[in-house]
């Protein structure tokens, strides 16, 4: 309960942190691009010549638009984003196999999903990716290192403790 309690904590404060990002610093055609991304990566099946697929699509969707300069709250967020959905599948992934229950394997493919839409932004926009490490659970964020460690403890406790840090990861997503 309270690793749970540190968690809303620190969604919370990501939370009011990243809508006064939103709220002043980005620019209708970079929220767009974002959509565009995610709209296309989570629409289809997550198979491998798909994905591949899709990020050709999306690159060449992308192309057609202006590449305007990022602020160094966009870039943040950006970067920021590709770890916390590295999270969220790493934690997903660990839930599987502790539990055996399809529904964390599904999530967690969606999840890597969005990692891939948001290292095709990285890489139009000349980012260094933070996922230098692919491995599951390794994060160069503290804070997200923190929270899959505290999650990770949590959800394999029981089988109900494990749906709890899903709905708890997907709360944190929807908040930031």
């Amino acid at each position: 309960l309270l690793a749970y309690k540190e968690v809303k904590i620190i969604s919370i404060k990501r939370s009011n942190k990243m809508k006064s990002i939103f709220k002043s610093y980005i620019s209708i055609n970079f929220t767009l691009v974002i959509f565009l991304t995610l709209f296309t990566f989570c629409s289809s099946p997550v198979e491998s010549d798909a994905v591949n697929s899709q990020e050709y699509d999306l690159t060449k969707q992308l192309e057609l638009l202006d590449l305007e300069e990022l602020s160094p709250e966009e870039t943040d967020g950006l970067l920021f984003m590709r770890e916390e959905e590295k999270l969220a599948r790493d934690v997903y992934l660990v839930m599987y196999e502790k539990w055996d229950v399809r529904a964390f394997s599904n999530i967690a493919k969606s999840e890597q999903k969005h990692m891939d839409a948001i290292k095709v932004l990285l890489d139009r926009y000349s980012l260094n990716d933070p996922v230098t490490d692919d491995k599951k659970g390794k994060f160069i964020n503290s804070d997200l290192q923190k929270l899959y460690d505290q999650l990770t403890v949590m959800g394999s406790e029981s089988l109900l403790a494990g749906l709890k840090v899903g709905a708890a990861i997907e709360e944190i997503d929807i908040l930031d």
